[in-house]
């Protein structure tokens, strides 16, 4: 059984789809080679905020924040925290505003997530994936997953620009899927909603 990652699982699939369709599959940029990062700062931009943002999420306390009565303040808090801890540095310190992280906790989605009783966060994971072409161990790590009815909510975070919603959410299907047969293999639960939080749109969206 061969091991490999859910980003490599979507390439592969994709590739496979141009070549039946007789396409020529291009590599993309990225793949044939990484900038430095004084030459991409939109990129550099992007990368700092998912990285950050994923950081502080899991580092949040999330039974402080059920019980604060001004949440802003307290993620304030929480984020000054961890930056003068070094758990984040002063660039991802910049880079999420705790707006970023108000706007999500104060959501509908934060809000169901603040309730429930049961929330992973990072939760790195390893299933066996039966395909066409033979059975696969693929890797990866759920951004957040909570509890909610004896159900599963599936949440992944991205920093897609907001003027391209409907994008995103076609080019992150197919990792939200993945990591939905994984949960739900691995845990025996059922996931009841897959949501892509783009969190320069500060919004949720059913994928």
């Amino acid at each position: 059984v061969r091991k490999t990652s859910v980003s490599s699982v979507i390439r592969d699939e994709k590739r496979a789809a141009q070549l039946e369709e007789g396409e020529a599959f291009a590599p993309r940029e990225t793949e044939i080679m990484r900038l430095p990062r004084f030459m991409s700062d939109q990129r550099m931009t992007g990368a700092r905020i998912g990285t950050a943002l994923h950081r502080m999420m899991r580092m949040a306390d999330l039974d402080v924040l059920r019980n604060t009565t001004d949440l802003m303040a307290q993620l304030a808090a929480q984020r000054e925290e961890m930056r003068r801890n070094g758990v984040i540095t002063q660039a991802e310190y910049d880079a999420v505003p705790v707006r970023m992280l108000t706007d999500f906790f104060a959501s509908p989605l934060g809000v169901r997530l603040l309730r429930s009783r049961r929330v992973e966060r990072e939760w790195a994971f390893t299933f066996r994936r039966e395909t066409e072409n033979g059975a696969a161990l693929v890797q990866g790590v759920i951004d957040c997953c909570f509890e909610e009815n004896g159900k599963w909510v599936l949440v992944d975070y991205k920093t897609d620009s907001p003027a391209d919603v409907p994008g995103a959410i076609e080019r992150h299907r197919p990792q939200l899927e993945i990591y939905a047969q994984a949960l739900e293999k691995i845990t025996g639960m059922q996931v009841c909603e897959r949501v892509l939080y783009l969190v320069r749109a500060g919004a949720g969206y059913a994928v």
